[in-house]
């Protein structure tokens, strides 16, 4: 890409219409002073969009018309000429500018569109054209290096380096960073607020959780009084279970005299039983074996009536069988009947059969005997037939040699056509395969190129990976150097701060503090905290009783004064918490200059509340005496200044030792110290980030350098895999050129083998022919009558032979299929026997049940008549025993007697009984109550030993009582409790993902920083490289880039340090004016060289350099020119000379600038 053409309308001292063209390589316009030759560079500018109004020597817009009027429009017009690689053709870019009094318009235009200025800035970007890159060399921008700080100095770097582009991205993650803060602090005050509802919540869980112990133990004080009431009652069961043993010795008594009775009893049953054995003596006995046998017959009938049912039983399955066996005897006449039939139908086959076979024997005999008489009459024939015959195989023995020769060469023929065949074939295939390896080996490349690009990637991958652990690494050391300075700094001053606190304190409450007494904690200048600006007015408000000593109550307060007494240390005062009073009420104060209470204005912890009311009271802070004294006698009050006022008029003031000793309050922690925590504290939670960082990049690393190392081994499978194909490729091409040559010799060999075959075929052919007369004379004696008959006679008998066979074949197979039905006939015959035999069994078996069943029902009868007559007998025997049962009966009286007697003793015992039924009443009482209660518990723990109901039912009653003293109780803040800890949590885990967050901001600032730096040195040292051998060109001296902090490049500036030939070193200030052109042009062409542009433009750049300077400054023009445009306005001879072309610039009469003519190296014009 190059400068192809300006168009400059009515543009400063340029007049309506003037066309530059421009071509490559080094361009110089020159003319005298004031012709508009560096308007033309200001021109470019303009149109451009490179510099504004003021940079193009113009005040207002209005100056950039021409001959300055105050109206006019203005238009450049720039034509690139675009390379090849950019798609070749051109880029026009054109800017319009109307000016109409204090009024103006600017518009842009590229390719004819109109577009903004940014979006001409992004297209000129695209082809390496920037504002702030140095395209255009304006005659003040080379003294303008020379007197810019040495901090905007730098910034040209950082803009090279794209510092900008870090410092937006990392204003953006700051932005960001302010919002996860903000959030994250919106949730720290929630978090907050819910850790204070929990502290509320945890007391009112106390309280539930001990109305809930209080109800568990008073529901296990109701178990155990469940079973000390189970115990009492089992021991008055006992009790009375005593007594009833007791009154069972009393009824053993009246058992004695029962016993008496008793035996009276039996004596009278003995003579009853007499009776009674007399009753049986006279026919009771009889009367049972009557019985007795009666009962014999009945059992007898039964078992006879079993027996006949069962007979009846056995005629069914009698009658089942038989059933059975009269349907097989049907099965086998039907079976019989068919094998009748078939042996008849068999029989009168074998008969037709013989008489056949007989019939075809005689007939056989008889052409027999016909043949041998025609053989007789043949014998002349035969002979004639013979001598034909010897002639024909004479003439086959001379034709069967040659013949078979010829066929050996038909088939090595067609042998040969069948391998030239398959050769072919084989060739094809080779050629086709060609196509295939082809194919093959296309794909392989594409494999073998597709794997490469995969290695390549892996390896970019790679490489970005290790860059980016690099830069990882880079950070991490610069944040533990910076963490190392913190920690140290945060020491220093921690170290100071608590060599204060140590020198606080008289050596009284020295002597309190280090003795170790439990509940002291401390002075009252150690427990509070005021900011810097307070600390003196609130030191004059406490005075010495900062150095009161505050302690958990009277007791350690005393065991304090007694060591203080024992080691003569002096005195102190205490202040114990238990007995100060710490309820306190302040008015609020709306007076003029009251800052507020002193006690609001101290940092303490809430249970010292008390001690700090003890020794500020309601202590009033004020601004100013003048503003204090107004309000004398209302308040004790403090100033600002240190002036104390009591409230009974007194005034203490003056002036303060700024050195004075003592104690005093700490100061709150300073906004530097709490940064200082706050920064140590992100920089260990960004170094532990950055350390997993790194962990998993180096994981990731080992990962994609094994994936490289598959690649890599992939790759050599596949470039094998090729280079095995193009073996094979030059394998088949050769066996295809050893085809393609045997083809051609065996197409030489077929050539032969067919001339030789043409010549046996001219010999066998006078051969054929005779033969063929030989057979055909053969053939017509053969075809005489008496051949054709004897031919017919054999074949005839041949048939007859033959037919003859095959009858008697089938007869025998129809004889054999006879005697096979004859033998299954016989085992029906057999079968049949059998199941008739089976039949007249049933038949025996039937007359045997009728004979048992008749039996059966005779027997039925005859025990039938026997019941009956033993039944007679029994009601006989039973008239003969009535009188004797009567004398049975009054002794059965008697005894009846004496059982009444026995009856009224067992009345007494019944009485007694009675009261041991209420006894035992007692006793069902106690046990049903015991079952009310029912058993206590399994799991129920024991009670105390020496705990008993009466003391249980009272512990109950006081815990019952101070249960509803609790009451009421919120037995859901135990679940509220528990939700409120699972809201803190959840939030707290949101908390601790914005920590995360903030902290991967924190990093990606970092990161951003370090990339920063590291494309800021990139640049510098790339500069400076170019820097030190530009200006050794230049100067023949030499000369590097120098940072001010070298560390924190940001923080300071760049300055250019050249050692001019034959001069020590120097700093740009101590330099000539030539020496400071020379060495700013060098960092202008430094820059240019590290980003370069496709054209240059240089105004005036030479103007303050001697000949010689001007002849380095013009050789080295000439030698960038080889590769890149230049366009430079200079009157410098040296620089005329060097250049490709010159153009010339001169003011006409009209007093705008004319181009008189371009003179070009190699071409006139």
């Amino acid at each position: 890409m190059h400068l192809k053409c300006l168009e400059i309308e009515r543009f400063k001292s340029f007049g309506p219409y003037t066309r530059i063209p421009l071509l490559e390589g080094f361009t110089v316009v020159s003319g005298p002073n004031g012709s508009g030759k560096s308007n033309i560079i200001d021109a470019l500018l303009f149109a451009l969009g490179l510099s504004t109004s003021r940079g193009m020597r113009a005040e207002k817009l209005s100056d950039l018309i021409h001959q300055g009027a105050a109206k006019g429009e203005v238009a450049v017009t720039v034509t690139f000429a675009l390379d090849a690689a950019a798609g070749g053709g051109e880029l026009t870019v054109c800017r319009r500018l109307k000016v109409n009094g204090p009024n103006s318009t600017s518009s842009y235009q590229l390719n004819g569109s109109p577009c903004t200025l940014t979006d001409l800035h992004e297209e000129l970007a695209r082809h390496h054209i920037y504002p702030e890159g140095y395209n255009v060399v304006l005659q003040g921008d080379v003294t303008g290096i020379i007197a810019m700080p040495a901090r905007e100095r730098r910034e040209i770097i950082d803009e090279l380096a794209g510092v900008a582009e870090f410092d937006r991205k990392i204003e953006a993650a700051r932005r960001e960073l302010g919002e996860v803060e903000v959030r994250s602090d919106r949730i720290q005050a929630v978090v907050s607020e819910l850790l204070e509802q929990m502290e509320r919540l945890q007391k009112e869980r106390a309280k539930a959780e001990e109305y809930r112990k209080l109800r568990a133990e008073l529901g296990e004080l109701a178990l155990w009084e469940h079973l000390l009431s189970v115990r009492s009652l089992e021991a008055q069961i006992a009790q009375i279970t005593s007594q009833l043993a007791a009154a069972e010795a009393v009824l053993a008594g009246f058992d004695r005299e029962a016993e008496a009775l008793a035996e009276r009893c039996e004596q009278a049953l003995d003579e009853l039983d007499t009776a009674n054995t007399r009753v049986k003596a006279m026919g009771e006995n009889e009367q049972v074996a009557l019985r007795t046998q009666m009962a014999s017959v009945q059992a007898q009938r039964a078992q006879a009536e079993a027996a006949l049912a069962d007979l009846a039983q056995q005629q069914r399955q009698a009658q089942g069988r038989q059933q059975q066996l009269e349907l097989e005897l049907g099965e086998l006449a039907l079976t019989l009947t068919g094998f009748s039939r078939r042996q008849q139908d068999q029989q009168a086959l074998v008969a037709q059969w013989t008489a056949r076979l007989e019939s075809d024997r005689q007939v056989l005999e008889t052409s027999r005997n016909d043949l041998e008489q025609l053989s007789a009459s043949s014998r002349r024939w035969v002979e004639e037939q013979s001598q034909l015959r010897r002639r024909l195989d004479q003439l086959q023995s001379e034709h069967d040699p040659l013949q078979r020769t010829l066929d050996r060469l038909g088939d090595r023929l067609v042998q040969a056509t069948g391998e030239g065949e398959r050769h072919r074939e084989e060739l094809a295939r080779i050629e086709a395969g060609h196509a295939q390896l082809a194919t093959e080996a296309k794909v392989a490349q594409e494999r073998l190129a597709a794997a490469r690009t995969r290695l390549e990637q892996t390896r970019a991958d790679l490489e970005a990976e290790r860059a980016q652990i690099l830069a990882d690494r880079t950070t991490q050391r610069r944040l533990e150097k910076e963490r190392t300075e913190k920690a140290r700094e945060l020491d220093r001053l921690e170290t100071q701060r608590q060599v204060w606190r140590e020198a606080e304190g008289s050596r009284a409450t020295q002597e309190v503090l280090g003795s170790g007494i439990q509940g002291v904690h401390g002075l009252i200048s150690q427990l509070g905290r005021v900011e810097a600006q307070y600390q003196g007015a609130l030191e004059v408000a406490a005075g010495n009783r900062l150095n009161n000593v505050v302690v958990e109550d009277d007791a350690v307060a005393a065991q304090a004064i007694e060591l203080l007494k024992s080691r003569r240390a002096g005195r102190a005062t205490f202040l114990p918490l238990n007995k100060l009073r710490s309820g306190r009420y302040l008015e609020r104060l709306h007076e003029e200059g009251a800052i507020g209470y002193a006690l609001d204005l101290i940092e303490f912890d809430r249970r010292y509340e008390a001690a700090f009311v003890q020794v500020f009271g309601d202590t009033v802070v004020f601004r100013s005496l003048e503003l204090a004294r107004r309000q004398l006698g209302r308040y004790r009050m403090v100033t600002m200044a240190g002036e104390l006022l009591e409230k009974s008029g007194a005034m203490t003031g003056g002036s303060l030792d700024a050195r004075r000793g003592g104690s005093g309050f700490a100061l709150s922690e300073p906004p530097e110290l709490a940064e200082m925590r706050a920064r140590l504290g992100d920089l260990d939670r960004l170094l532990a980030t950055l350390a997993e960082r790194l962990e998993r990049r180096e994981q990731r690393a080992h990962e994609l350098q094994s994936a490289a190392e598959a690649a890599q081994r992939e790759l050599v499978a596949i470039e094998n895999r090729a280079e095995q194909l193009g073996r094979e490729h030059s394998t088949q091409q050769a066996r295809a050129t050893q085809l393609r040559v045997f083809l051609d010799s065996c197409q030489v060999g077929l050539e032969a083998d067919r001339q030789e075959q043409a010549d046996l075929a001219a010999r066998l052919g006078p051969l054929r022919e005779q033969i063929v007369q030989v057979r055909e004379e053969l053939a017509k004696l053969e075809q005489s009558d008496n051949h054709h008959r004897w031919q017919q006679s054999q074949q005839h008998l041949r048939e007859l032979e033959t037919e003859v066979r095959r009858w008697e074949l089938q007869l025998r197979h129809a004889e054999a299929d006879l005697q096979k039905s004859h033998l299954d006939e016989q085992l029906a015959q057999e079968k049949r026997q059998n199941l008739l035999s089976r039949r007249l069994d049933w038949e025996d078996q039937k007359v045997e049940f009728g004979q048992r069943e008749e039996e059966s029902r005779t027997r039925l009868a005859e025990f039938d008549r026997v019941i009956a007559e033993l039944a007679a007998q029994v009601a006989e025997l039973e008239e003969r025993l009535v009188d004797i049962k009567r004398e049975r009966d009054r002794l059965e009286a008697h005894g009846r007697a004496l059982q009444q007697r026995q009856g009224q003793l067992n009345l007494q015992r019944e009485q007694e009984r009675l009261h041991q039924g209420q006894r035992a009443a007692a006793l069902a009482a106690a046990q049903e109550r015991l079952d009310e209660l029912g058993p206590p518990a399994e799991d129920v723990p024991p009670p105390p030993e020496d705990l008993s109901l009466e003391q249980l039912q009272a512990t109950r009653l006081r815990k019952q009582r101070r249960l509803e003293a609790l009451e009421p109780v919120n037995m859901l803040a135990i679940e509220e409790y528990d939700r409120t800890a699972e809201r803190q949590g959840e939030l707290s885990e949101k908390l601790a993902t914005l920590q995360r967050e903030r902290s991967e901001l924190l990093l990606r600032i970092e990161d951003c920083d370090t990339l920063k730096r590291s494309a800021f040195m990139q640049a510098f040292d790339a500069v400076n490289t170019h820097f030190q051998s530009l200006f050794a060109e230049l100067s023949d001296g030499d000369g590097h880039l120098a940072l001010e902090d070298p560390d924190n490049p940001f923080a300071g500036g760049l300055t250019l340090v050249a050692h001019p030939r034959g001069k020590q070193v120097r700093r740009l200030e101590a330099m000539s004016g030539g020496e400071k052109s020379l060495t700013a042009l060098s960092f202008i062409f430094a820059l240019q060289r590290y980003r370069p542009s496709p054209f240059y433009a240089f105004d005036e750049v030479d103007m303050f350099l001697d000949g010689a300077n001007v002849e380095r400054l013009a050789k080295m023009v000439r030698q960038q020119a080889n590769s890149t445009q230049f366009l430079v306005v200079s009157l410098r001879r040296p620089m005329i000379e060097r250049a490709d072309r010159a153009i010339g610039v001169t003011l006409a009469r009209a007093g705008h600038s004319q181009v008189l003519g371009v003179k070009l190296a190699a071409d006139a014009s």
